[in-house]
């Protein structure tokens, strides 16, 4: 297949099911998100520049690489690299829904340690928030406790 694109044929015994198969591509690294094509789009010659894949839930699609029409249905996905120059055409009168995934190693390297970062940064946030709570209870008990030996007090006097 042309500059490493394919295209791999549903052979599963049930129909494609969107949730899964949005699972397995995050599983596999790739952001992904839903679209859906009308009747009759297209789109012009173009590229990504990153790794694509596209997983067809309904409807069908031709994506062109190089002189090479490609037919894609229901639960039919390819695997576009970076940089591949392709045309796409949705064929027949019902609209194609599918999921686009996207996925850059270094992107997603950056995307993993901004999302540890911020994990670190909202547990050391939890912490304080736990350890000002804390001192407020403390401070509530003991101010408690104050206006408790007050009253005693005062109770004490008046007897």
């Amino acid at each position: 297949m042309a500059n490493g694109y394919r295209v791999e044929k549903w052979n599963r015994p049930y129909s494609p099911n969107p949730a899964m198969l949005r699972m397995e591509m995050e599983s596999e690294g790739f952001r992904v998100m839903s679209w859906c094509d009308m009747p009759e789009a297209t789109y012009g010659m173009h590229r990504h520049e990153t790794e694509q894949s596209h997983w067809v839930i309904s409807g069908r699609i031709e994506i062109t690489v190089g002189n090479t029409p490609y037919v894609l249905s229901a639960g039919d996905r390819d695997r576009m690299p970076a940089n591949t120059f392709h045309t796409a055409r949705v064929l027949g009168e019902e609209p194609v829904t599918y999921l686009i995934g996207e996925r850059t190693v270094s992107a997603e390297t950056g995307s993993q340690k901004q999302d540890s970062e911020l994990l670190i940064d909202n547990m050391i946030l939890m912490e304080k928030m736990i350890a000002a709570a804390q001192a407020e209870e403390g401070a509530a008990a003991a101010n408690d406790v104050a206006s408790d030996d007050a009253a005693d007090d005062k109770k004490s006097r008046d007897e």
